[in-house]
């Protein structure tokens, strides 16, 4: 009797690793854009948590009668300057660009508006606001946050 050779196939086909090569291009496009979606969210709450933080700062500066600065000797009122590329924490009644006291946080999300009041002030001693407010975070993606200033300087938020 003869021996017969049997052929073992060895390795694999064109066909197989083209298509597993297509699955890991299915499967990392979906990860890429998952990704993404979780880093513009994150982005989103992030520059509404800065809002919110600036804000408290803000007034509990002013419940302290804080005063910083050479000129300032008594308490004054506190605020935050609120513009689409930064957040302002500044001393006084009013926002003045040239106090070397402000304190500059950088908004560096393009896709992001703030809209509502520029420059929320609040009172010396009491955390009073003059004109309470809204103050809308939105970004392209529909995602809407909205801070709520009261009269005497509460806050509030919604996701």
């Amino acid at each position: 009797m003869a021996s017969r050779k049997t052929c073992i196939p060895r390795g694999f086909t064109l066909v197989e690793i083209t298509v597993v090569l297509g699955m890991f291009a299915i499967v990392g496009t979906m990860a890429l854009l998952m990704s993404m979606q979780s880093y513009g969210g994150y982005s989103f709450y992030t520059v509404r948590q800065l809002l919110v933080t600036t804000l408290q700062k803000a007034r509990s500066e002013a419940l302290a009668n804080v005063c910083e600065g050479a000129v300032c000797t008594d308490g004054v009122a506190h605020g935050v300057h609120i513009s689409s590329s930064e957040l302002v924490l500044f001393q006084g009644i009013a926002y003045d660009p040239n106090d070397a006291a402000n304190v500059y946080l950088p908004l560096q999300n393009a896709n992001i508006t703030i809209t509502g009041a520029s420059d929320v002030v609040f009172d010396p001693l009491t955390a009073n606001v003059a004109l309470p407010d809204e103050i809308v975070v939105t970004d392209t993606k529909g995602r809407v946050s909205t801070t709520t200033l009261g009269a005497q300087g509460q806050l509030s938020w919604s996701n």
